[in-house]
């Protein structure tokens, strides 16, 4: 049978792979889409069956010997029950064939026929034709056989212009390519204390198992050594970045309790127990000789901006320089309020960089950083800039840090020598994740101040007039709130922010409403959030600037249109905008509740009011790949590891790389794994 041009183009290169490509060609094709049996055996005359054992519809396959000259003999026919393959039929001494598809019809004795559908037809030596119509391949080589059939066959979801069939004989290639002997990156004292087995027996039977038992073997090896060169590279990167020594003494302030003493009287509230937990762990990194990288988190309304205050509060009083980064500019000018209130107390100069800020301003505060007059400046990707220096950088607070990229954090950190780094999210991150993500670094979590309570009901989109009056209701009783759209402008089906206002503005004028978005003028974003907090308007209509823009307290009424627009984290964020100070709170949804996937999210949002248990289910909702690639990671994709089903590898990968690189960072001893480690970074950079 000829090749199909494809195939031979493909082969044609493997001929030129050396081994270690053909081993990153069968890595990369690990994303098996399905594992089909097709066990066929061959039994003697003697244990003839009828086909009427089959059942119409169910896939089969028919194998064995198809007569040249005797048309009345029968073939042998092979098909599943309760998942086992079974066998019946009688192998003539003429042309070996084999068929698989579903059973359209079958009759029984003597000369009985199988008739299959969508099948696939084989013949092994000879010419033959099987009778109904089938397609016929002659002289189909007996390796090729092998790789398709009387075995488990791997499905792939090959390229466009490639059968199943020649796409298998490319992976036969390329593991003959890669031998017997194929590096390994897992050293052997793991993978004989974990009973692993080694790198070409998984390959092997990944691609062409032997049996359901050495496939599941060969998974476990691979997943692990997924992870391991993942957990590998991010406790690596941590370890260089630690040997970075500072630039100067560590000044260590006062002891621990006394500052945090000193820090609470600038502040008009108490600190909770683990915003003291938290804060003091943050102070003991600062107070090594090299820099901090840690990851704050907790729930909207935990306390997250007070503890990073006392971090940058420790940091100035050490004589060093600090810098937050946030991604809106909402999210900015609010930090830079808080901030002004509590340093102001303390004679500190705290500056805000925004698009906004006018330009005799904005050179005003990069001379006063690069002079060490300004101690904190706060902004958007404003601080990114090449144009801005410091003096003496030693902190860089993050927030919403799943908001940047891995590229934009590191260009804030490079602005300092030895800069140490707080990350902040109020996304709650499945633990799962956070192994994987933030491996690299420390963490610190936050529980809520306070048990808030907002009640959440769903709304298909014609029961929409319901939730308004609903919402007017409460809003006559003396609630404030805000109406949260997808977009500003409306699109199709899709509600805009900027014409609902307009709606709204006509309907309810009582409500007085103000129209917030991103692309608004500081002054106007200003007046919008004064007039609310001063009482003059009941209601802000926004886009999803709420999610991290507004912290206004006052808040306890939240709606959302198109909120199957929406992903749960962000519809659990701006759910934390409302009932902040622990006030009964509303929250209304308008969705399209069958929406698939999007209704499936708004069912579970409405069920589930706790951020970690959000998190878990929509890992399971929408898998990690989409989930890691929202949060601008920089990883690798996984290619057959499940972070929710492989959890116990994973932390046993992540013990084992520790254990190596503790006992040798450098890799000296291992040249293979730092080999590898160094074209993931090889990669990474040209992605």
């Amino acid at each position: 049978m000829s090749k199909s041009p494809s195939t031979l183009h493909a082969e044609q290169g493997l001929a030129d792979f050396d081994p270690n490509t053909a081993r990153d060609l069968l890595h990369q094709m690990l994303r098996i889409r399905q594992f089909e049996e097709r066990c066929v055996q061959l039994y003697s005359a003697g244990e003839i069956r009828g086909f009427l054992h089959l059942y119409i519809g169910e896939e089969a396959v028919a194998a064995g010997v198809m007569p040249v000259l005797a048309p009345d003999d029968a073939i042998v026919a092979t098909y599943r029950e309760h998942g086992h393959a079974l066998v019946r039929g009688v192998p003539m001494a003429a042309v070996m064939a084999e068929m698989f598809g579903k059973v359209e019809g079958c009759s029984g004795g003597r000369g009985g026929s199988m008739h299959l559908f969508d099948a696939s037809t084989r013949f092994y030596g000879g010419h033959a034709i099987v009778g109904g119509g089938l397609p016929v391949a002659v002289g189909l080589a007996l390796a090729e056989r092998m790789q398709e059939t009387g075995r488990i066959v791997a499905l792939y979801r090959v390229p466009e212009g490639l059968s199943q069939r020649s796409f298998h004989q490319i992976i036969w290639t390329a593991l003959e390519k890669t031998g017997d002997y194929p590096k390994e990156v897992v050293p052997f004292s793991i993978r004989e204390n974990l009973n692993l087995g080694n790198l070409s027996y998984a390959l092997k039977n990944i691609h062409f198992p032997v049996s359901f038992v050495d496939l599941k073997k060969a998974r476990e090896y691979l997943i692990f050594e997924e992870f391991f060169l993942l957990t590998a590279a991010m406790l690596k990167h941590r370890m260089q970045t630690a040997l970075l020594v500072a630039k100067k003494n560590v000044v260590k302030v006062d002891s621990l309790p006394n500052f945090i003493n000193r820090f609470q009287n600038l502040l008009p509230f108490s600190l909770s127990e683990s915003q003291q937990t938290a804060l003091g762990e943050i102070i003991t990194d600062l107070q090594q000789p090299f820099p901090m990288q840690r990851l704050l988190t907790g729930e909207v309304g935990s306390g997250k901006t007070a503890v990073a205050a006392g971090a940058i509060f420790y940091t100035i009083l050490s004589g060093g320089q600090a810098a937050l980064l946030a991604p809106t500019e909402i999210l900015a000018e609010q930090h830079f309020l808080t901030f002004q209130r509590i340093f102001a107390q303390a004679g500190y100069e705290v500056a805000l960089l925004v698009n906004d800020v006018a330009k005799k301003d904005k050179d005003r505060i990069k001379k006063e950083l690069v002079s060490g007059k300004i101690s904190l400046v706060i902004g958007t990707h404003s601080l990114l800039s090449k144009e801005l220096n410091f003096t003496d950088l030693s902190l860089a607070v993050i927030d919403e840090e799943h908001k940047f990229g891995v590229n934009q954090r590191d260009l804030l950190g490079e602005k300092g020598k030895g800069v140490h780094v707080l990350l902040m999210s109020a996304t709650p991150i499945p633990r799962t994740l956070a192994l994987t993500l933030y491996g690299g670094l420390s963490l610190s979590s936050l529980s809520e101040r306070g048990q808030r309570k907002v009640a959440t009901y769903l709304f298909q989109k014609d029961e929409r007039e319901v939730a308004y009056r609903l919402f007017d209701t409460l809003l006559q009783q003396g609630k404030t709130g805000y109406i949260v759209t997808s977009r500003l402008k409306k699109n199709e089906d899709l509600v805009g922010a900027r014409p609902l206002f307009e709606e709204i503005s006509g309907r309810f004028p009582h409500w007085n409403p103000a129209l917030i978005y991103g692309g608004l003028s500081l002054p106007e974003k200003e007046k919008a959030i004064a007039g609310f907090s001063g009482g003059k308007h009941k209601v802000l209509v926004a886009t999803s600037v709420v999610e991290v823009g507004l912290d206004l307290p006052e808040a306890n009424l939240l709606m959302v249109e198109d909120a199957e627009r929406f992903g749960l984290s962000q519809l659990h964020q701006m759910r934390g905008r409302i009932g902040r100070k622990f006030q009964d709170a509303l929250c209304l949804v308008i969705g399209d509740l069958e929406s698939g996937v999007g209704g499936e999210r708004l069912n579970l949002f409405a069920s589930i009011d706790q951020g970690q248990q959000l998190a878990e289910d929509d890992l399971v909702l929408r898998g990690e790949g989409e989930v890691l690639g929202e949060r601008q990671h920089g990883l690798p994709p996984l290619r057959i590891a499940n972070l929710r089903r492989d959890l116990k590898l994973l932390q046993i990968a992540r013990d084992s790389a520790q254990e190596i690189l503790s006992k040798d960072p450098s890799l000296a001893s291992h040249p293979e794994l730092s080999l590898r480690l160094q074209m993931q970074d090889i990669q990474k950079n040209k992605t």
